[in-house]
């Protein structure tokens, strides 16, 4: 479970002084009180219900730009190749790299297994916004999925 807008938890502070500062005569209001507070703080941060599915695509994007370590590139392919190994079944494996134009290295459709980076985008530059709409687009709406990022944050 997560929330939307969590930091409405701090009304719990004003409401446990209020209790304390005007108690009702009757003590089981007092758990009525308690009970109304803590839906409505519930309500006000929005709470959020995930639940897993089975499947799903996990699209890596590798950042492939000059000012990347040396050994980056194939240290990269590597993680992902293990990473192909552990990944669940039912689940799909797209790789998408960049440098200043973004390329697909591996389709979720699967196909070849990943072993190195094929593709060579453009050089010069990091184009993060192209990587993700193209990461995005590999993740079907209907099945969901997960993105990845493996950069040095210089982008």
């Amino acid at each position: 479970m997560s929330f939307l807008a969590p930091i409405w938890i701090v009304l719990l502070a004003p409401a446990a002084l209020a209790a304390w500062r005007w108690p009702p005569k009757d003590p089981r209001l007092r758990w009525f009180r308690w009970a109304v507070w803590v839906l409505l703080v519930l309500a006000l941060m929005q709470p959020i219900l995930e639940f897993r599915r089975g499947g799903g695509t996990l699209v890596v994007v590798s950042d492939l730009s000059e000012s990347m370590p040396g050994d980056a590139t194939s240290q990269q392919a590597t993680w992902i190749t293990q990473l192909q190994k552990r990944i669940p079944d039912g689940r799909k494996l797209a790789v998408v790299s960049f440098r200043r134009q973004a390329a697909i290295e591996r389709l979720p459709q699967g196909g070849a297994p990943f072993s190195k980076f094929r593709q060579m985008p453009g050089k010069g530059g990091s184009n993060l916004r192209e990587a993700l709409d193209l990461a995005l687009d590999q993740i079907p709406e209907q099945d969901g999925g997960r993105v990845v990022v493996i950069s040095d944050g210089l982008w």
